[in-house]
């Protein structure tokens, strides 16, 4: 059996221009034609499925680039909530009057310059509003009695130790100052010491110094261009939350 798409292709002329008249008569035999052709067309194939645009038939017989986007791996979501709480960056700190800048006086050249301090993640305490914006500088020790003096002062545990950076030194007498500030004490293999209060010191670390610095040993990414800002002090300090 040949299947068609349509009945009106099984109907001869004659056989349809008889159906029409017919249709318009109710006598018996006129009704016994609208049997015969109930029957006929019951024995037809159904016509072709049209395509209907829905949900399920989209999926279905779309070309293979309309094809809906699927729904996110849920592989995603331990990457996702990682980086959700992962540590910031670094930023710069404020001070006890509110900016992000910091003077710095180095007494024993009589320069100064002005420079942002960042604390990075290897600082684990809040320090914002815990500094002067004005720092001067009241002595001078070498590396070996600096490390001797934080080991005497941490190993009581009454100590708190910050690492910080000197960061975004602008304008060329800054820059000037500073440099001039490390080379000459790299020259002299001495540190700077800051007195922030009794209980509170900073000291200044160049880059010539980082690595014998033993303080500075478990400090993250530690950038060997930086100079670093050692905090000791026996203030209570807020830890970080993350």
């Amino acid at each position: 059996v040949e299947i068609v798409p349509s009945t009106s292709s099984l109907l001869s002329p004659s056989l349809e221009e008889y159906l029409n008249q017919s249709q318009a008569f109710s006598s018996p035999s006129s009704q016994r034609v609208t049997k015969e052709t109930s029957e006929i067309m019951a024995s037809l194939p159904p016509p072709p499925m049209q395509y209907v645009k829905n949900d399920l038939t989209a999926s279905a017989f779309a070309p293979d680039n309309e094809l809906p986007s699927p729904p996110p791996s849920p592989l995603l979501s331990p990457l996702q909530s990682h980086s959700a709480v992962a540590k910031p960056r670094a930023h710069h700190i404020t001070s006890r009057s509110g900016t992000d800048l910091f003077h710095i006086t180095i007494s024993k050249l009589k320069t100064s310059f002005t420079t942002k301090i960042a604390a990075d993640e290897s600082c684990k305490f809040e320090v914002d509003r815990f500094f002067p914006s004005i720092l001067l500088e009241k002595g001078r020790l070498n590396v070996d009695d600096f490390n001797k003096f934080i080991y005497e002062k941490t190993k009581s545990g009454k100590w708190n130790l910050v690492h910080l950076k000197l960061s975004s030194i602008e304008g060329n007498s800054n820059m000037n100052s500073y440099k001039k500030f490390y080379k000459e004490y790299e020259a002299l293999g001495r540190l700077t010491m800051i007195q922030v209060s009794d209980t509170t010191k900073m000291f200044l670390v160049t880059p010539k110094f980082l690595r014998v610095c033993k303080c500075l040993s478990g400090v993250e990414n530690l950038s060997k261009s930086s100079t670093y800002v050692v905090v000791l002090t026996k203030d209570k300090l807020i830890e970080k939350s993350y």
